[in-house]
């Protein structure tokens, strides 16, 4: 009977009992995962306040958040500071301030018994009159949260008692080295640089963050930053003999710098940045001629480090034919963090109103969303803001000048990485009035994590061929296929690669190309 057609029967004879691991360990951190959540609460004015007429502006700001994770579930903790600018019955502009608890059930999965970095934020608000002494407050909040692990990787080195070709290629791999945060104190005076304004009571005080300039040692971080402050406050204005108070608007800017030492003096290959201005307090200066800024920015980065390792990506041995288990895996292998600005421009029209002597006493500009989107060539952070102005006048009148706009930012080529996770950041706000048309200005910067990938094989189970063997010639002519190495040619007929290099005097092979092996 012939054997022609028969498979050729084969025995695979396990050698993972020799094989030699080299263990590579790295902290990574898991994708984040988002969860959306509304607070929506009464509140009353407190007695020693007037009726309220007319809602201006609220704003919503996550103080504090935490995340208590157990098998079974887990709950996301936080505190939630809201503000509510208004007009009273007897026509004055006021603040009201609460701090608001908030409890809501994690639903997404988590592996658990991790580090866990939660990061919550107000994306929109909005609040209605019920009665003059109670309002009702309605806040979407995103929470993003993201599991730093402890991960293990095998190496495949070698085989002990067997002399094998190897293939390897230096790999990196990011791994968090730790976490540094520092508070620098801040207390800088702002001068108004008007003589005839004399401040007499702060009513609304904002503060963003926005990063100019971080280097990153082996030994320290240094970060430069700007403040922008915006103020609303009233006024005492001397005119024609006469001290009246008025509402008033103050933009300015303090820059800060930190140096922050990093984690045990190791090698630093990047780090994510945050920064938190809630320990800000603003007051009237000593001099009354301008404000003086207090208190702490916060500033909390996670250091990364990457570590590299000549991994094995392919072998064989010279005198069996051999075979075993591969895995490719993706790992990161560098990040960078990119900045831009962008300038967003728009006009809201109040139809009927016309101010030939109204005065914008407060700007703001409130992120709604916003997310990376990838194209072919390039990356977008697009997005939604609300964009505010108040807008005051004589005989009482006062109206918001209110518009939702979308921005684009355009991010550079991402040059083979990937953007991920970002943060967008209002930094200057202007506005001015022409007749029933407010003008504003928002100056935007966003910041976004560009990660770099590459591709390892983890090889496992090696195990030797057994069957029948092939007839092996001193010299063997073969003709390279499309996409073949030298490694692949060396491979074939199990000799060293240097051998084939050598011989034919050549590193690189195209196809159709005759190549001379020797054993």
């Amino acid at each position: 009977m012939s054997d022609m057609g028969k498979v050729k029967e084969v025995e695979l004879e396990p050698v993972a009992d020799k094989a030699e691991f080299t263990s590579v360990v790295t902290k990574e951190y898991s994708e984040s995962c988002r969860m959306e959540m509304i607070i929506e609460e009464d509140l009353l004015v407190p007695d020693t306040e007037p009726d309220m007429e007319q809602i201006f502006n609220i704003s919503a700001e996550v103080t504090d958040s935490s995340l208590r994770h157990e098998k079974a579930g887990g709950t996301v903790n936080g505190e939630l500071k809201v503000q509510v600018l208004y007009r009273s019955t007897d026509g004055k502009l006021l603040l009201l301030e609460n701090r608001l608890p908030f409890e809501k059930e994690w639903t997404e999965k988590l592996s658990g018994g991790t580090e866990i970095r939660i990061k919550c934020e107000a994306r929109a608000a909005d609040c209605h009159i019920i009665n003059e002494r109670k309002y009702r407050v309605r806040v979407w909040i995103e929470a993003d949260v993201r599991e730093a692990a402890v991960k293990e990787r095998q190496f495949f080195e070698g085989i002990r008692g067997r002399e094998l070709e190897l293939r390897k290629e230096k790999t990196g791999m990011l791994s968090l080295a730790g976490a540094v945060s520092k508070e620098n104190e801040i207390d800088e005076e702002l001068k108004i640089n008007n003589e005839k304004i004399k401040p007499v009571k702060i009513i609304k005080s904002c503060f963003s963050v926005c990063e100019n300039h971080r280097q990153l040692t082996s030994d320290k971080l240094v970060v430069n930053t700007t403040v922008w402050v915006r103020i609303v406050y009233m006024a005492e204005l001397a005119s024609q003999g006469n001290v009246a108070n008025y509402p008033m608007y103050f933009t300015g800017k303090i820059d800060s710098t930190q140096f922050i030492p990093t984690v045990g003096g190791r090698e630093a290959d990047g780090c994510r940045i945050n920064y938190d201005a809630a320990g800000l307090t603003a007051v009237i200066s000593d001099t009354a001629d301008g404000f003086r800024i207090k208190g702490f920015l916060k500033t909390e980065a996670d250091i990364f480090e990457i570590l590299q390792h000549e991994a094995v990506m392919d072998f064989y041995d010279m005198t069996d034919e051999m075979m075993c288990d591969r895995k490719k895996e993706q790992v990161c292998c560098g990040l960078e963090t990119v900045t831009v600005q962008h300038t967003v421009k728009d006009t809201v029209d109040l139809r009927d109103e016309h101010w030939d002597t109204g005065k914008i006493v407060y700007t703001d500009a409130r992120i709604m969303e916003y997310d990376i989107e990838m194209r072919e060539s390039r990356a977008e952070i697009c997005g939604r803001m609300q964009m505010e102005a108040l807008v005051l006048g004589d005989e009482g009148r006062a109206v918001t000048a209110r518009k939702i706009c979308e921005f684009v930012m355009p991010l550079n080529s991402a040059d083979g990485g990937k953007f991920e996770c970002c943060g967008v950041v209002a930094r200057e706000i202007t506005a001015d009035l022409a007749g029933s048309y407010v003008n504003i200005t928002v100056q935007l910067q966003a910041s976004a994590e560009l990660c770099r990938y590459s591709y390892i094989d983890i090889i496992s189970n090696p195990c030797i061929v057994r069957g029948e063997r092939q007839t092996k010639y001193p010299l063997t002519v073969c003709t390279v296929k499309d996409g073949e190495s030298v490694w692949d040619i060396a491979k074939r007929y199990r000799v060293p690669a240097e051998h084939v290099r050598g011989i034919n005097g050549v590193d690189e092979l195209m196809p159709g190309m005759k190549i001379i092996v020797a054993r």
